[in-house]
């Protein structure tokens, strides 16, 4: 019973200092979790989780792996398998697991919505939008808002959300900069604003270039100064 209670007390700790950031303090307390039970699926997903964070890929993938060994229809260890073989390279690995995340019964909104920005991250934006289409009005996040805008924009089809009071509210994510950019250019016809905006967000995030190549090409543009 006191093992039972140990555990319990350290995963929530665990998952208190993943929430606030503090990746290292919380691995150390999952790798606690585990010297008392080798087999803490809850330990394993958060060690996967940080270790995606920290750019740990292999790690990553070993941690979500374990977990489908003994829980095959774990949405969240299909999509932290398939995140870091897209980061290890292997993205058609990667695509079939996020996949099957999103086509298990019932998966977390939270866990839909970072689904779908991997299929954004690979163009596959139909299938995004697909995800995206069973979270509830009341789950409907930022982070849902910014990859519904993206995979529309990317179908050629017009935002169905209002992203300029967002932008005016003061939000300065770079992929929400991008996408703000492509939708009032899609609007109003025009496009050095969302060349502007492509050049500063890949000054900052280089990693966003195939995002922004998606956006640029949909639209039937190209940025000569960026070579996009």
């Amino acid at each position: 019973m006191q093992i039972s209670n140990d555990i319990g007390k350290s995963l929530l700790e665990a998952q208190s200092y993943e929430e606030a950031g503090k990746l290292s303090s919380a691995l150390r307390m999952y790798y606690r979790v585990l010297k008392l039970e080798k087999s803490s699926f809850g330990a394993h997903l958060g060690i996967g989780r940080c270790a995606l964070l920290l750019g740990e890929a292999h790690k990553a993938y070993e941690h979500f792996s374990f977990v489908l060994i003994g829980q095959n229809q774990n949405a969240e260890a299909y999509w932290g398998r398939g995140s870091a073989l897209i980061a290890l390279g292997e993205e058609k690995r990667g695509l079939k697991d996020i996949l099957k995340a999103v086509s298990l019964d019932y998966p977390a909104s939270e866990l839909r919505i970072d689904c779908a920005a991997q299929l954004n991250s690979l163009g596959r934006c139909g299938e995004a939008l697909a995800a995206l289409d069973e979270v509830p009005e009341n789950e409907q996040s930022f982070d849902y808002i910014l990859e519904r805008s993206f995979a529309q924009l990317a179908l050629g089809q017009s935002c169905d959300v209002d992203l300029e009071s967002l932008y005016r509210s003061g939000e300065d994510d770079s992929l929400f900069l991008m996408v703000w950019a492509a939708c009032k250019a899609q609007r109003e016809n025009d496009f050095s604003l969302l060349f502007d905006a492509v050049r500063q967000v890949l000054q900052e995030e280089p990693d966003l270039e195939s995002r922004a190549q998606t956006l640029l090409i949909r639209l039937g543009v190209q940025d000569s100064e960026s070579g996009i």
